[in-house]
């Protein structure tokens, strides 16, 4: 199963799925997992704000892989700022510019 790793609620949401299917406590996940019970209550409640070890351990266990969403980068006011202010709006410039920003990405 994947899930987005920028939304706690629908990680929290797969894995209150998958753990309603188990017979096995948090304690016991817990002690599987060498966590803690508050841990992996906490990671079951999706009361988190970024993808910790505890959070991936869970997920691991749970047979759900986290994936990073997929932004379409117009939507991005930074970057479709930046690029209006370096474009000279010529083919050439663009074809620099592109080439600088597949160079920063690698």
């Amino acid at each position: 199963m994947n899930i987005c790793i920028e939304n706690p609620e629908e990680i929290a949401k797969a894995l209150k799925v998958w753990f309603a299917n188990q017979s096995e406590s948090q304690e016991a996940i817990a002690d599987r997992l060498e966590l803690n019970q508050s841990q992996v209550s906490r990671v079951l409640s999706g009361d988190f704000s970024r993808i910790t070890k505890p959070v991936r351990t869970v997920c691991n266990y749970a047979k759900i892989k986290l994936i990073k969403a997929q932004v379409d980068p117009k939507t991005n006011e930074r970057i479709m700022s930046a690029l209006e202010k370096a474009w000279d709006g010529s083919d050439s410039h663009a074809n620099l510019i592109a080439k600088v920003i597949i160079a920063l990405g690698k």
